[in-house]
C-alpha cells in the first residue's frame, strides 16, 4: 500500500476516535449538569460596636460528576430572616427585597470538586438595628432563608446562554 492509503487510514481512525470521545462526553453532559449543587452552609452576624456590622456567609458550589466542562460565574445571595418557633410565620425581616450580596467570580469547576467562598454583607446602621431587635425578640429562634444564585458557563453558551443554578437553604443565625 502507498503512503497516501496509510495516511488516510490513520486520519480515519483518529477522526473516529475523536468523534467517539466527544459523543461520550456529550452524553454524560446533561446528567452531570443535573448533579451540580449550590448551597449556603453557614451564616454569622459580626457586630462591631457603633460602626458598620456585617453578615458573613460561607457558600459552596459542587461538581460531584466527572465532567470538566463547567465554569462558574457570579455568586448572588438574597437573605431574609424569620422566627423558627412559629410553624406558620409569614413575617420575613427585610422583605420584600431582602439583603443582597454579589461576588464577581469566574472559575473552572473541576470534576469531583467543591468551590468554597466567603461572602460578606456590610449592614447599614438601620439594617443592623433591625436585625439586633429581631434577634432580641426571637432569641435563639432566628432562621436565615438564603438563596444562592449562580450561573454555569458551558460549551452551549453561544446557543443557550449561561445556565442558572440556584440553591435555597434555611440556616440558624450564629
Amino acid at each position: 500500500m502507498s503512503i497516501a492509503s496509510w495516511t488516510f487510514i490513520a486520519l480515519s481512525i483518529g477522526s473516529a476516535s475523536y468523534l467517539a470521545v466527544s459523543a461520550l462526553d456529550y452524553v454524560a453532559f446533561y446528567p452531570a449538569l443535573a448533579q451540580l449543587q449550590a448551597s449556603t452552609w453557614k451564616i454569622s452576624f459580626q457586630p462591631s460596636g457603633s460602626s458598620t456590622s456585617a453578615l458573613v456567609l460561607q457558600v459552596s458550589v459542587s461538581n460531584p460528576s466527572g465532567n470538566s466542562g463547567f465554569t462558574l460565574t457570579n455568586l448572588d445571595l438574597t437573605i431574609f430572616f424569620t422566627n423558627s418557633s412559629s410553624s406558620n410565620s409569614t413575617y420575613l425581616l427585610f422583605a420584600p427585597g431582602g439583603l443582597r450580596a454579589h461576588q464577581d467570580i469566574t472559575k473552572k469547576l473541576a470534576p469531583h470538586s467543591t468551590l468554597n467562598s466567603t461572602m460578606v454583607i456590610a449592614l447599614s446602621s438601620s439594617d443592623k438595628d433591625s436585625l439586633l431587635n429581631f434577634t432580641r425578640t426571637y432569641d435563639g429562634q432566628v432562621m436565615a432563608q438564603v438563596t444562592l444564585d449562580t450561573q454555569i458557563i458551558t460549551f452551549l453558551e453561544p446557543v443557550a446562554g449561561r445556565l442558572p443554578l440556584e440553591g435555597t437553604d434555611n440556616l440558624p443565625l450564629s
